[in-house]
């Protein structure tokens, strides 16, 4: 009886073009000087995730892949903005940036990424789906300063998703993609005979 594979943490999220991460990441500076004692996200790790599937077997990962290339969505454009909050006002625990244009397709890609997942025999979370840009967690209590207003970003396309384990470390997470999926209309990505 060989070992057996490791537990991976993984989810699957769209990744952003530089074009939208830069000004982000200067933003993000600025937050943080105005709060450094809050938990910025790394410019490295943003994203919007799609389904975050959590803590499963090597072989889950392998199905959940294989199911994953099934995904037929056209490419689509969105557009972030907006600075949200979960907690309450006075005692926010995340921080994110909303998705300001292309909500529908987004959504329409995470129903079928869960779909495929759940087919694959992995369910991952089950709430509904609320598409965001995580950009800080609140540290139990604090209260935040005032922070800067969030830059304009220009809008961009979405044209592949990843499959990406979550490594926890000392200094946070580490993102390591394993599987990425080109977004393709149905009717362009088969290698079937016309």
């Amino acid at each position: 009886m060989g070992t057996p594979r490791p537990r991976l943490r993984v989810f699957v999220a769209l990744a952003l073009p530089d074009a939208v991460r830069a000004p982000l990441g200067e933003f993000l500076a600025r937050c943080a000087a105005a709060a450094p004692e809050q938990r910025w996200a790394p410019v490295a790790n943003l994203h919007l995730t799609l389904r975050f599937l959590g803590w499963v077997g090597a072989e889950e990962v392998d199905r959940v892949a294989a199911a994953l290339v099934a995904v037929r969505r056209p490419p689509f454009q969105l557009g972030l903005g907006g600075l949200g909050r979960f907690g309450t006002p006075s005692r926010p625990r995340v921080l994110w940036l909303g998705v300001a244009a292309g909500r529908e397709p987004l959504a329409a890609l995470a129903d079928e990424v869960g779909a495929r997942c759940r087919a694959a025999g992995v369910v991952g979370d089950e709430r509904p789906y609320n598409p965001h840009l995580t950009l800080c967690r609140v540290r139990p209590g604090a209260r935040l300063p005032a922070l800067p207003d969030p830059v304009p970003l220009p809008p961009f396309e979405a044209v592949s998703f990843t499959l990406l384990q979550s490594r926890p470390g000392p200094g946070g997470s580490v993102y390591v993609p394993l599987h990425e999926f080109q977004l393709a209309s149905p009717n362009s990505c088969s290698g079937d005979p016309e």
